[in-house]
């Protein structure tokens, strides 16, 4: 006889230490915090572009890109997670996000996801993952 797969969540519920109901109540999706955290990443965004506008003609826009830098690099992360369906409830809303991100970075969407889905089926598979580097020889 097989047994179940063990998570955190069904470790909890075997031992007691969680009912089902508050883990239905965890489990609960929402769109709201992902939008919270969105309204403050597009005023980071803001926040860096102003820098950089405000310090164009002298030394300062060095660290000013240096820092919107950092801001755009992060984007990819953002829209990892939307290929992953897990930023917003609603699938049509990390489309968006997940396009719009694939947008700034230049890294199309559904390009990424459909090779990010062949990385999750073939993952550390010499020549089927798409995201597996090849060691050097020597």
């Amino acid at each position: 006889m097989t047994q179940g797969i063990v998570t955190p969540q069904t470790q909890a519920l075997a031992e007691g230490k969680l009912s089902r109901d508050e883990l239905k109540s965890l489990m609960q999706r929402s769109d709201g915090p992902a939008l919270r955290h969105l309204a403050l990443w597009v005023l980071v965004l803001a926040g860096t572009t102003m820098l950089i506008t405000l310090a164009w003609n002298s030394w300062l826009i060095w660290p000013a890109m240096f820092l919107h830098g950092i801001v755009l690099v992060h984007h990819f992360s953002l829209q990892h997670e939307c290929v992953h369906y897990t930023v917003f409830r609603t699938r049509k809303l990390n489309n968006i996000v997940g396009q719009i991100c694939g947008f700034i970075i230049l890294l199309p969407h559904r390009f990424f996801r459909y090779e990010h889905c062949d990385h999750h089926t073939y993952t550390q598979l010499d020549g089927h993952d798409p995201e597996l580097i090849p060691m050097p020889k020597t």
